[in-house]
């Protein structure tokens, strides 16, 4: 018998993950863009509204506090300010989140 899982429960998260994207890529393809964007800019402040999943990604990898996915979890329409810390490699210091 399938116990059926929590929607928003960790254990809901790691399986969709499981099924339709890898965590390791997903946050590979988040950063990457990221990168892109940063690389492509000619002002010198940008702006990303993504999905919360996005959020997390980038900052777990990339913030220099260097804190898990599950813990850069913002409640709807929060701003995250990020500062480009590094370049090379890229390292962000977010605040207001």
């Amino acid at each position: 018998m399938t116990r059926p899982i929590r929607r928003g429960s960790t254990a809901a998260v790691r399986w969709h993950f499981r099924r339709a994207n890898p965590e390791r890529e997903f946050v590979r393809r988040c950063c990457a863009a990221l990168e892109t964007a940063l690389q492509s800019r000619q002002e010198s402040h940008i702006a990303a509204v993504v999905h919360g999943g996005t959020i997390m990604a980038v900052l777990s990898a990339l913030e220099q506090q260097q804190k898990a996915y599950f813990s850069w979890q913002v409640k709807p329409c929060t701003p995250v300010f990020c500062r480009v810390v590094t370049l090379s490699p890229l390292r962000l210091a977010a605040s207001g989140s």
